[in-house]
């Protein structure tokens, strides 16, 4: 299976579980994933917190890889550390309306 295919399933099963959460959950994930060092515990729901932490730790190990490619400045990336996702796409996948991942971000997956 390839990179895209995995990342792919990562992000609709992660997106699944927070979508389903209740209002307040989700709006504690977005505060959670453009936070620095933000602290998970603001999520009560278990399972939506756990998502959100594996997503974040996803994001971060990406976003490394990418440096390493050549693909993102570690500048960009001390910057934006453990708070960025662009925030577009992370409303739609709050509000449940699936947006789908750009060609561009589907491109630096398949180099990883």
């Amino acid at each position: 299976m390839g990179t895209i295919t995995k990342s792919e399933q990562f992000a609709r099963k992660m997106s699944k579980i927070i979508g389903g959460a209740s209002q307040a959950d989700r709006d504690a994930v977005y505060k959670y994933m453009t936070t620095r060092n933000a602290d998970a515990s603001m999520i009560s729901n278990e399972k939506v917190r756990n998502a959100a932490m594996q997503s974040k730790k996803e994001i971060n190990i990406l976003a490394n890889k990418m440096i390493e490619q050549g693909q993102l400045t570690k500048e960009s990336f001390d910057k934006y550390y453990d708070q960025y996702l662009p925030r577009l796409y992370l409303y739609y996948e709050l509000t449940g309306r699936g947006m789908k991942t750009p060609i561009l971000a589907a491109r630096a997956f398949r180099s990883i």
